[in-house]
């Protein structure tokens, strides 16, 4: 079987892998190209790990396929979910997130080398639960996705007043090298 050529597709850039999972939930159909040639199918809704083990150290590309990106609800990576060889990394870019246009929650990076690197503006604009612990999430607190009601962030270098987050906001922690002020009395939180 082969992914067809239109499906819209996001993909992560994985080097010196020994194994790969994540959890991603959907409400439909999508497909994953761990290495070329290489695909799982997965025609069930729901969420579930999706794993893989690599016959040597992979480095490449892995595609993530739907007839429809926006049935991608959550796409989650954690310290149990990734194994690998030393000088391992997992890279996602926030021109492939900002792909999934239907997310709700956004896991990338606790324990592991799993960097996120996006721009505030490049988060879809329906998530609502974002943790980003490696990487860069860069920009202006503003362009934060307005439902976002959960947010926390390490190694970020994000900017802005705190009366600019989102009014519904009910967790914030931030951490890294962030240039974010105001007064907490005033902030929606």
């Amino acid at each position: 079987m082969y992914t067809p050529d239109c499906w819209q597709s996001f993909t992560i850039n994985v080097s010196n892998m020994n194994a790969l999972s994540f959890i991603i939930n959907s409400t439909g159909k999508f497909s994953v190209e761990w290495e070329p040639g290489v695909i799982s199918y997965y025609n069930i809704p729901g969420s579930a790990t999706r794993s893989h083990t690599y016959t040597s150290p992979y480095t490449g590309q892995v595609r993530i396929s739907s007839p429809n990106l926006s049935r991608i609800k959550s796409f989650v990576t954690n310290s149990s979910s990734f194994t690998a060889a030393p000088l391992r990394s997992v890279t996602i870019f926030g021109t492939e997130i900002q792909k999934l246009v239907g997310l709700l929650t956004l896991n990338v990076g606790f324990g592991l080398d799993i960097s996120l690197y996006c721009s505030t503006s490049q988060l879809p604009s329906t998530l609502t639960s974002i943790s980003i612990y490696k990487g860069d999430l860069s920009g202006n607190l503003q362009y934060l996705p307005s439902g976002t009601t959960y947010l926390n962030v390490l190694g970020t270098s994000m900017t802005g007043n705190i009366n600019q987050l989102p009014i519904g906001l009910t967790t914030c922690v931030i951490g890294g090298t962030n240039t974010v002020s105001g007064e907490i009395g005033r902030a929606h939180v």
